[in-house]
């Protein structure tokens, strides 16, 4: 166990070689598979995509982002990142989770409709704006697709030469005569793309607009990832390059 969490000593994320690989594998020697550029107009040609049936706003980590630390891999702690590219991203479902949360804690306290079904008491119905929002989960022969639409978010190919933090968590043990052995794990820093779409734009713009709002709520207050609790994973809302185009003409 001591050599895996030696690993990430020498570990080289530079020259763009692709992190998914190092990470599951540990193939270190990637230089020829710099994939910067491709990602550039993979990102580019996705982002037109989606465009066509989802909104996307831009958010930006103001902590370390730890997502996927219980991802297998070759050393002790995971990160994830995509397997084509080696680059982070935050899956649709975590997006889709932290923004449910959020609607059902903070506005479910006032207004049952936006309440999430209560596991402990399967009778209890979510509410009717919950429901709509994010899907009819039980039982199992009436579950129903809500109307929002969560996608993977990627990282803008601007964040990706500086993405990678090393950090270290020590596990504590109860015992006096026991040292704490500092465990190293990657962090991640930089911008996203999140997506959210319906099946009909213009129609559900303002159950879109309002997506986004416990969206930006969620991740600035609550995070994403793993270590939540420890402050980790939290985000801003910033302007897209288009946006900011656009005020400056304004």
């Amino acid at each position: 166990m001591q050599s895996c969490r030696k690993v990430l000593d020498t570990l080289s994320l530079k020259e763009g070689g692709n992190a998914s690989l190092i990470m599951s594998r540990y193939v270190k020697n990637l230089n020829a598979l710099n994939a910067k550029n491709l990602y550039a107009k993979a990102f580019t040609m996705r982002h037109d995509i989606l465009s066509a049936k989802a909104i996307s706003k831009f958010f930006r980590t103001t902590q370390p982002l730890a997502a996927g630390l219980g991802n297998s891999n070759v050393i002790e702690s995971g990160l994830s990142l995509n397997h084509i590219y080696g680059v982070p991203y935050l899956t649709g479902s975590a997006i889709k989770g932290i923004t449910a949360h959020y609607c059902s804690e903070i506005f479910g306290a006032e207004d049952p409709d936006y309440k999430a079904p209560d596991d402990d008491n399967p009778a209890e119905p979510a509410g009717k704006i919950y429901e709509a929002l994010f899907g009819k989960i039980a039982p199992e022969n009436e579950q129903e697709a809500g109307l929002l639409r969560f996608y993977d978010a990627w990282m803008t190919p601007e964040s990706i030469s500086n993405a990678f933090i090393m950090d270290v968590m020590t596990p504590h043990y109860g015992s006096d005569f026991a040292d704490p052995i500092p465990i190293n794990f990657l962090t991640v820093n930089g911008d996203f793309e999140i997506f959210i779409g319906s099946s009909n734009l213009e129609e559900d713009k303002k159950w879109l607009d309002f997506a986004f709002s416990l969206t930006e709520a969620a991740l600035s207050n609550y995070g994403i990832g793993g270590k939540i609790r420890a402050g980790y994973g939290k985000m801003k809302i910033i302007l897209s390059d288009y946006e900011r185009a656009n005020q400056l003409k304004e």
